[in-house]
């Protein structure tokens, strides 16, 4: 009886897991496990998987993926204690030995979901040429920062506010906290139609094989509250009072480009930029694509730094 209603139990969990997911307007995808052996350069094994066709196995496309970027890592305890953060930092570069060590400003790079920012050491290094101090970190659980282990993550960027509080349908709303709640390390689908966001499939070879980032599915918690975030960011666009720059590829199947243009229709500031690359996927800075996405970075920065 007990494995009966254990069994039954699980059931509706996981029906209920599967309902709330499908409401939500989204497409999602179950991400390459680590452990799964391709071949990625047996481009035929990728002919017709995706809306939009690769461009072939292509290390000459990509930018350099040593991450000698960073000048400096350190790790840097939280004030609770309970995690370990990795920095990265960047000091600005000079011409010649004889200038002097000014600093334009100072950029702070944060990574993607499941990412580290050490992947990003391209842009660090490129932005220090231009004159900034460049700083980044992982978040805590992410690439090699650290977390206290346990019962999942409630910890997603820029989550500022009680979601609790969130007017969402009664039911549905309820089912997600309870599932949630429960079962924190749960594993649901991710966003999105692309294993790994770059139509190079050196990049996605190199994505797949990297240690520092997940992919694998993310915890039911942690969906639950991007979810919630989400919707936030929805509802107050119109709220956006900063100058801003957005960058996308027009074939992103993971974020669509849809989700920019919205943004920048509702924001109210005035002072706001897209950038579109027609044939670019997700991961812009490995697209081929990259010297101009990284050259429109910096030059957004140096008009308003």
């Amino acid at each position: 009886m007990a494995a009966e209603i254990g069994g039954a139990a699980l059931a509706a969990v996981l029906v209920s897991s599967s309902v709330y997911y499908h409401t939500c307007s989204l497409v999602y995808r179950q991400p390459l496990r680590p452990d799964q052996k391709v071949d990625f350069k047996n481009e035929s094994l990728f002919m017709g998987k995706y809306e939009h066709p690769h461009i072939g196995y292509r290390p000459d496309l990509a930018p350099k993926m040593e991450r000698t970027g960073w000048q400096e890592r350190k790790l840097v305890p939280t004030d609770d204690g309970k995690d370990v953060l990795q920095e990265f930092i960047s000091h600005p570069k000079t011409a010649s030995s004889n200038e002097g060590t000014s600093t334009k400003g100072i950029c702070i790079l944060l990574p993607g979901l499941g990412d580290t920012i050490e992947r990003c050491a391209n842009l660090a290094d490129f932005l220090a040429g231009r004159g900034y101090a460049v700083h980044g970190v992982d978040y805590p659980g992410w690439g090699y920062s650290q977390r206290e282990s346990g019962s999942g993550s409630k910890f997603v960027p820029c989550l500022t506010r009680d979601w609790n509080k969130e007017v969402c349908e009664p039911v549905l709303d309820y089912v997600k906290r309870v599932i949630s709640s429960l079962f924190p390390r749960l594993g649901v689908p991710s966003v999105g139609e692309d294993d790994v966001g770059s139509r190079n499939l050196f990049i996605a070879e190199t994505i797949v094989n990297d240690k520092t980032k997940s992919n694998t599915a993310i915890p039911a918690l942690t969906g639950y509250s991007l979810l919630q975030h989400f919707k936030f960011c929805q509802a107050n666009m119109h709220r956006m009072k900063v100058p801003f720059l957005t960058l996308h590829g027009k074939k992103d199947m993971i974020i669509k480009p849809s989700c920019s243009e919205e943004l920048l229709q509702k924001a109210e500031v005035e002072d706001k930029q897209g950038k579109w690359y027609e044939e670019a996927w997700h991961d812009l800075l490995f697209e081929p694509e990259h010297e101009q996405v990284m050259e429109d970075i910096a030059k957004w920065i140096d008009d308003h730094a």
